[in-house]
């Protein structure tokens, strides 16, 4: 289920609860409402926490992706520095590193314009061993080759770090204890309201404020395909620095 979906059916049965809660007041004593009253204020409290957890889990969740991504960008535009210095017998090597950009670019951002030249299947020969093969005729080009393949494995363990962090969404069961919980408490504010449509469109708006929060809680937790996205602009500059 994609980010809008969730932060629909939050809504739904935030409000539904609610209208509920309204319609069913009439059937309570004030005793037992009073006693609602005292039970809601800590559901709230918790909730509020809960929630602003998860709201700032994820947005460091989606900073680090960020920060990998930049990373990787430097690291590549480096390694093909280094790759153009070393001398013409690199360039087999650089254009590996140019397909492998153009590859992330295509299968993580597929909808977005490159400006890329067209996209080549990338060689079967890890770019390791294609710089691991080099055969250096000086001190200089032994030291690019040494600098080269560290470069390399550095760009490739970022790669599995960022392949790694990456989930689909939040967890479920925590999802369902926080909808359940808001729920409850949207349901003990229908309870409570006075009567009249001022409260019916404050209960909506309050409904929509929760679920929102809810979207925004998803759409961090997917960064590459979400509304929010990771640009795509380092990766972008590095293959532009690799076509030069």
């Amino acid at each position: 289920m994609n980010s809008a979906k969730t932060s629909i059916l939050v809504f739904s049965l935030l409000f539904g609860g609610a209208l509920l809660g309204k319609y069913s007041s009439p059937f309570l004593s004030d005793e037992q409402l009073r006693g609602v009253q005292l039970g809601v204020g800590l559901l709230t409290a918790m909730f509020g926490l809960l929630l602003s957890l998860q709201l700032s889990a994820g947005k460091t969740y989606f900073d680090s992706q960020e920060q990998d991504v930049t990373l990787m960008a430097s690291r590549t535009v480096l390694l093909g520095s280094v790759l153009a210095h070393y001398g013409p017998e690199a360039s087999e090597a650089r254009e590996m590193l140019r397909r492998k950009v153009a590859d992330l670019l295509t299968h993580v951002w597929p909808k977005e314009p490159s400006a890329a030249s067209p996209w080549i299947p990338p060689d079967r020969i890890g770019l390791y061993d294609k710089i691991e093969g080099l055969a250096p005729k000086d001190d200089d080009q032994r030291s690019k080759r040494m600098l080269a393949l560290r470069m390399a494995i550095d760009l490739e363990q970022t790669r599995w770090i960022s392949a790694t962090r990456i989930r689909s969404s939040t967890a479920v069961p925590l999802m369902i204890v926080e909808t359940s919980w808001a729920t409850i408490i949207f349901l003990s504010f229908g309870l409570l309201a006075p009567h009249g449509v001022t409260a019916i469109v404050s209960l909506a708006f309050f409904a929509l404020a929760v679920s929102s929060g809810i979207f925004l809680i998803e759409e961090m937790n997917r960064p590459f395909t979400g509304v929010l996205k990771v640009s795509s602009a380092p990766m972008q500059e590095a293959l532009k620095s690799l076509e030069q």
